[in-house]
């Protein structure tokens, strides 16, 4: 089943959410033997910049050129973070949460600071953003709260994640271009063709060829934010504001959304052979 390795990263990470930290090949194949066909090709929904790209005769599209960009390994994003996350100081408290004090016009900005908190509990990220738009008394909010919005809004921002929630880290494929690939492996086969030819009683040479050139190591990720250091609204503010200039992020952003619906499907294919 040919897989490109980043999304498959990104695939392994979702399962790990959904699966208990492992990796679910199997619900993988499954979904394969039941969907994979020609017609049921058209079936999988894909982004419309995906769709055209697709065409028998390529057109240069500048706004698609995040389709090709890493979204592992992406250049500066940590620096890009870590400046939106210290800049400025974030330490609110509760009194703060209100920005423009009672507006007569908005009914909602008469509840005291404690229960527009307990109602904002309530609600998820995109409810949340909602709100605000709705009412100015919720404009700001708890640093807590804004650390929601960014999880709920950007599942895919695992620099967001808190420290031990799954065990992951990216293959080093990952990190490679597939002519990089072919070169090492055809290192591998000169160097085996003449440790053969030179020791004619050699009964391993790729062990050896194995040792000399070994593989590469695993992939360390960019790191995470510290949870209670940073202010995650700046973190949202800036990824929102340069989205169209961070193409690592915008083709993960599009690769998790896939791999939510190839979850979405092994699960309904699990429950129907469960019953």
């Amino acid at each position: 089943m040919p897989f490109h390795p980043w999304c498959f990263d990104i695939f392994s990470r979702q399962s790990k959410i959904h699966f208990g930290n492992k990796v679910n090949i199997t619900g993988l194949i499954n979904w394969r033997n039941a969907e994979c066909s020609f017609d049921a090709d058209d079936d999988f929904p894909r982004h419309p910049d995906v769709a055209n790209a697709q065409q028998q005769v390529w057109m240069h599209d500048p706004d698609a050129a995040y389709l090709v960009a890493n979204p592992l390994h992406i250049v500066g994003l940590t620096d890009f973070l870590l400046d939106a996350a210290q800049e400025g100081d974030f330490d609110m408290h509760l009194a703060d949460a209100v920005l423009l004090g009672n507006n007569h016009t908005d009914r909602l900005s008469a509840l005291p600071p404690e229960l527009r908190l307990h109602v904002v509990s309530f609600l998820d990220s995109g409810d949340i953003m909602s709100l605000r738009q709705a009412s100015k008394a919720f404009m700001d909010l708890t640093n807590n709260v804004w650390y929601r919005i960014v999880r709920g809004q950007m599942p895919w921002l695992w620099e967001a994640w808190e420290e031990g929630e799954i065990k992951h880290s990216p293959s080093p494929w990952t990190s490679m271009t597939a002519n990089e690939v072919k070169a090492v492996e055809e290192l591998k086969c000169r160097y085996t063709a003449v440790l053969s030819d030179e020791y004619e009683y050699a009964t391993s040479p790729d062990k050896v060829v194995d040792y000399l050139l070994p593989r590469p190591n695993a992939m360390l990720d960019q790191g995470l934010l510290p949870k209670s250091d940073t202010n995650w609204y700046r973190v949202f503010r800036q990824i929102r504001t340069h989205w169209p200039r961070v193409k690592g992020l915008r083709n993960r952003a599009r690769i998790w959304t896939d791999v939510e619906e190839v979850i979405r499907r092994i699960r309904m294919h699990d429950s129907v052979e469960l019953s």
